[in-house]
């Protein structure tokens, strides 16, 4: 039950006679053998006037509307809706005015329990999870570390002390029958120090029927199934949504963002939920917000081959990450047209759908809204703050140009009503005892800030 996946990958399926089959195996797993590339994204200048199109296109909406798929913008797309990316934001910097001030110590009442059980070293993780340790409690974080030593498998941390080591086959062998050190493991997994019991199997040979060339070239690819990486984040956030009244939940109806006539879909993982304060209500299954969005991304190549007269001896280069900004912006703007169904001055009832009361739920100012997401790539971390204002979304609903005597519009942030501000941290590794602490850390911030005008209790 509680054996690795390089134990269970590599161990024959047995007959009903005892010996070991000569049929298909589970495939063992197959490493990312990097690099691990965080691409970014350069906006070209910004466009000076208002959603201004190319000079060929009729309008916005049938500038937008011919995109069938996210692979599909390109920067003049973005340009025109006045998209700035900023990255490397610190948290303390990201927080809205005072929301340094929620961002929880060492010894805060809710996070410092979050804090022990994240600092707990893997291998101890992976001790008390098959029972060999009953000094380590997991705690909260059970199902994290569960999903750690999934994933871990597929994303080995640490080399050998050897950094090249002779291998036996001629027709795997590289240069000088040597090959690198990330490409050495036992069994899927790659070992340091005193062998696992698991490391025993993990080499037993198993008799395969003869494979094409095509066969053996798609066993070597990188092959870790996305729902691993969707449950260790999940399993990450969850235990400390627990302490802010908030739930996580996958989408109730297929994300949608709205140009006015036309509806884009929306590539959202979960969403993040208040749970109302009565409890008839939340036994029902009602929430309230959305609070914030979760997007898992399950790419993981991101270069290109550069043209044959470059100089660049490794042949490639880091793209632009076009299709993760486009992401990002679209679930801010379909999570902030959600917030924008609740009640407003000349609304006092919000709107509720398939069990979802939208609500602003730590919305700070009139006339803007902070949208939060947590994105995860890799096994990696990050967490984005859009701003966006409400001229801006009733622009895109309707095709309506606000009017410019307004009040708001004489002020320093009226200025730039029609600019989309994405701010992101760093990513921080959730293989790492520090760096997934501090991401916890941070993110315990923005669910504290967001829910700072609630009044009920937080649960434990």
């Amino acid at each position: 039950m509680f054996s690795n996946w390089a134990t269970v990958a590599a161990t024959p399926i047995q007959g009903l006679d005892g010996s070991s089959s000569s049929g298909s195996r589970i495939k063992p797993p197959v490493q990312f053998t990097g690099p691990k590339i965080f691409p970014r994204y350069s906006p070209p200048q910004t466009s000076s006037s208002s959603f201004a199109v190319p000079s060929q296109e009729r309008s916005l909406y049938t500038f937008f509307a011919k995109i069938k798929k996210a692979t599909e913008v390109t920067p003049e797309h973005l340009n025109t809706l006045g998209v700035s990316v900023e990255y490397g934001v610190p948290i303390e910097k990201l927080l809205p005015g005072d929301g340094v001030s929620f961002i929880p110590a060492d010894d805060d009442k809710i996070f410092s329990e979050r804090r022990r059980e994240l600092l707990i070293l893997n291998d101890d993780a992976v001790e008390a999870l098959a029972r060999r340790r009953k000094d380590i409690r997991l705690g909260h974080m059970y199902r994290f570390y569960q999903g750690v030593d999934m994933v871990k498998i597929y994303y080995p941390t640490e080399p050998p002390s050897d950094p090249l080591t002779p291998i036996s086959s001629g027709d795997e062998a590289g240069n000088g029958g040597k090959r690198k050190a990330e490409e050495v493991v036992q069994g899927g997994v790659e070992k340091k120090g005193k062998p696992e019991e698991s490391s025993t199997t993990a080499t037993t040979p198993v008799s395969e029927s003869p494979k094409t060339d095509g066969e053996e070239e798609d066993d070597r690819k990188f092959s870790m199934p996305e729902k691993f990486r969707e449950e260790l984040v999940k399993n990450f956030i969850e235990p400390i949504c627990w302490g802010y009244g908030v739930r996580i939940y996958p989408p109730r109806a297929p994300p949608r963002v709205a140009l006015q006539k036309s509806r884009f879909l929306v590539h959202m993982t979960n969403y993040i939920y208040l749970t109302p304060a009565l409890p008839a209500e939340a036994r029902s299954g009602l929430v309230e917000g959305p609070v914030m969005g979760v997007q898992v991304r399950h790419e993981f190549e991101f270069s290109k081959k550069k043209s044959d007269d470059s100089m660049d001896v490794d042949g490639e280069e880091e793209v632009e990450d076009l299709v993760g900004i486009t992401r990002e912006v679209a679930a801010a703007l379909c999570i902030a047209q959600d917030r924008r169904k609740g009640p407003r001055e000349d609304r006092k009832e919000g709107k509720t759908e398939k069990k979802v009361r939208y609500r602003a739920v730590g919305k700070n100012g009139k006339w803007h809204d902070d949208i939060f997401l947590l994105t995860s790539l890799h096994h990696h971390v990050s967490i984005t703050r859009i701003s966006v204002s409400q001229p801006y979304l009733r622009f895109l609903e309707t095709g309506q140009m606000p009017n410019p005597n307004h009040e708001y519009f004489q002020t320093e942030e009226g200025k730039d009503w029609d600019k989309i501000k994405v701010q992101k941290t760093k990513f921080w590794d959730l293989l790492d005892p520090e760096e997934r602490t501090e991401a916890g850390r941070s993110f315990s911030g923005v669910l504290g800030w967001l829910s700072r005008n609630e009044s009920r209790g937080r649960l434990l």
